[in-house]
């Protein structure tokens, strides 16, 4: 009788541990978005990179990298991609970038790419391959001025957004960009600065 009786409980632990698996998974779905990135910058002390949408921005650590390649002397030869995005449910967002060294940079900006941590790709060109991880904001009301620098053209990016299905989704966080009365950017007192890099698809 006792043996039954533990293999009842055990059985009612293992039921009970799935239905709980099945209830959690079932809180949490993904959803599927893109968005439209005008600006790509990054604050005046190199610390924080930031990607302008119109209903997002989204602010990241900047990678080493991407630092390193703005301040290099090849920097006007490389071109930066994204590639999709994830946000979890409490706004934190990550994916990954890849610089590409363009073929008609010179032999110094390879060696100096490669000192930088550049890597030969399949098709024989140099590439930096990296992750970017940071916070999704609402954008509020905060809306670029026309003097802003913007990129050529819009860039899109696909992201993957977790959300609650049991309860209301959390408000993302207020960004704290502000635009001065000149239209200058900045993130907490600090000035934000374009980047001057090409965006391709990855």
């Amino acid at each position: 009788m006792d043996r039954l009786r533990r293999l009842i409980l055990i059985s009612g632990a293992m039921g009970a541990a799935g239905l709980l698996t099945g209830c959690t998974r079932a809180l949490f779905k993904n959803r599927e978005y893109s968005e439209d990135i005008s600006s790509v910058l990054i604050s005046q002390d190199g610390k924080k990179l930031v990607a302008i949408g119109k209903q997002h921005h989204y602010i990241f650590d900047a990678p080493r990298a991407i630092v390193q390649t703005l301040r290099a002397s090849f920097h006007p030869f490389v071109s930066g991609a994204f590639g999709k995005f994830y946000v979890d449910s409490d706004g934190q967002i990550s994916g990954r970038y890849r610089l590409a060294l363009s073929s008609f940079a010179l032999e110094q900006d390879r060696a100096d790419a490669i000192a930088a941590g550049y890597k030969p790709t399949e098709d024989g060109h140099l590439a930096f391959d990296g992750e970017l991880k940071g916070v999704r904001y609402s954008a509020g009301d905060v809306r670029l001025p026309a003097t802003a620098e913007k990129l050529n053209q819009t860039y899109r990016v696909l992201i993957s957004a977790e959300q609650s299905t049991a309860m209301k989704a959390a408000k993302s966080l207020l960004t704290p960009i502000t635009v001065a009365v000149d239209g200058a950017l900045f993130i907490v007192a600090i000035p934000l600065l374009a980047i001057s890099l090409s965006l391709v698809d990855f």
